[in-house]
């Protein structure tokens, strides 16, 4: 029999699952920014939130078919074939088999699907805000992980101890998968969230949380256990300095990465491990402390250890690098230290970049938007302008406002009139629902 941990019952019920709500009234699906209106409202089945599929799966540029002879659904959306059988909780993916949370049902000639299988099924980023009852989801413009040989793979072994027995598992990784990873632009921003709200590598969390679920129901073990188990595994990867692997001092790696890699610093072990346990279904944030990073689970008040209090819940101090850091444990150095919680929300990451060339009285600026994030950036505007300094600006130009999607861009073109014969610079800001994203200037010149 296994030998579990002594815990008390007190800490063994003190982790809290993140639920979704038991009841949902007529909730709001909004795609890429727009709402989407249902003949069939979405609803609740066993604690989850299933939506219309062909609304949905049409609103993210799917095809939808039905078979009625053979009772089989077919969607497709660029590479990707699903075929899914309403009742069942087995579908398949480009032949390989993906399971529903709860089985699709028909609802008035409509067939009802987890909100969850939108995201797993089309590779959409799938949230659901239970303060507003709202569900957001994300195209992804057709973003998906290349196609390639699953025969060459990547093989890893992890050996690690737990509850006084040795456990030993092994992961196979596409190579191209690995490579697509790696080949990624890092995003230009110190919100590691988006390295988790990445789904393009869920199918393999997914496949390493189901190992570990399996092996928690085979061993009886308490939502404690499960989280202490995972944060075992992580912790017992290597500690390997950004520098090491990839020549670079800052260089964030995807949870892929680290799987492949065997180990990484302490943003790549906390990125893992905080998506394995959002994966599991627990309330998890990143904490970024000075020169560090790790990871808070949500947790009750009557459980002991450091924790860090956001919208109203605490959230326990979890250490990724190195063996032995119970929950709530904190090193030395870190007691006392200022963190920023960061909340595991898809969002967008703008960046930008421009030219200018003057025609006679006026000046055409050419921008070009992209977003490195992992939701689209809605309402976004280019302002552009020559500074004429004491917050004022000689000319001015706004442009209409457009959504950037997920690794997406768009160009935009101003023209202002140009100033003769004075001290200026040009100045161009991204705006996204009112707010500058970012923002640039030309060095001062005289014209």
């Amino acid at each position: 029999m296994f030998k579990k941990y002594v815990v008390a019952t007190l800490l063994a019920l003190a982790l809290l699952l993140t639920p979704l709500p038991v009841a949902v009234a007529a909730p709001t699906v909004i795609v890429d920014g727009q709402v989407l209106k249902f003949d069939v409202p979405p609803l609740v089945e066993k604690g989850r939130i299933l939506v219309p599929l062909r609304g949905v799966f049409e609103a993210i540029n799917a095809e939808v078919t039905y078979d009625a002879a053979q009772k089989t659904i077919l969607a497709t959306r660029d590479e990707v074939v699903i075929v899914l059988h309403p009742g069942d909780t087995l579908a398949y993916k480009n032949g390989q088999p993906l399971y529903l949370d709860v089985p699709a049902k028909s609802v008035k000639g409509r067939t009802m699907i987890p909100l969850r299988f939108v995201g797993e099924a089309l590779g959409a980023v799938v949230e659901w805000d239970s303060a507003a009852k709202t569900v957001q989801i994300a195209s992804r413009s057709g973003e998906l992980l290349p196609a390639g040989d699953a025969s060459d793979s990547i093989e890893r072994d992890f050996a690690w101890e737990y509850g006084g027995y040795e456990w030993s598992w092994s992961i196979s990784i596409q190579n191209n998968h690995y490579g697509y990873f790696q080949s990624l632009p890092r995003p230009q921003t110190d919100d590691y969230s988006v390295y988790v709200t990445n789904q393009l590598d869920d199918y393999y969390i997914t496949s390493l949380v189901d190992r570990f679920k399996e092996a928690a129901r085979q061993h009886n073990l308490s939502d404690y256990e499960m989280v202490d188990f995972a944060v075992s595994f992580v912790q017992n990867l290597d500690y390997v300095p950004d520098n090491v692997n990839t020549g670079y001092d800052e260089y964030p790696r995807y949870p892929l990465e680290t799987l492949v890699d065997r180990g990484g610093d302490c943003e790549d072990t906390s990125i893992l491990l905080a998506s394995i346990l959002r994966e599991m279904g627990y309330g998890v944030v990143l904490l970024a402390l000075p020169d560090h990073m790790a990871v808070g689970v949500k947790g009750t008040e009557n459980l002991p250890g450091a924790y860090w209090d956001y919208e109203g819940s605490r959230y326990y101090y979890v250490e990724t690098t190195g063996t032995g850091w119970q929950i709530g444990k904190i090193p030395v150095e870190y007691k006392g230290a200022q963190a920023r919680v960061l909340p595991l929300i898809p969002r967008p990451v703008i960046n930008h970049n421009w030219e200018g060339q003057g025609t006679g009285l006026w000046y055409k600026v050419t921008v070009v938007v992209k977003n490195e994030g992992t939701a689209p950036a809605e309402n976004t505007v280019v302002y552009a302008a020559f500074d004429a300094g004491n917050g004022k600006v000689y000319d001015q130009a706004y442009s209409q406002p457009r959504i950037v999607g997920v690794r997406g861009e768009e160009q935009y073109t101003l023209n202002i009139k140009y100033p003769y014969d004075t001290h200026t610079r040009l100045i161009v800001k991204v705006l996204s629902n009112g707010k500058v994203v970012d923002e640039s200037s030309s060095d001062w010149l005289d014209t």
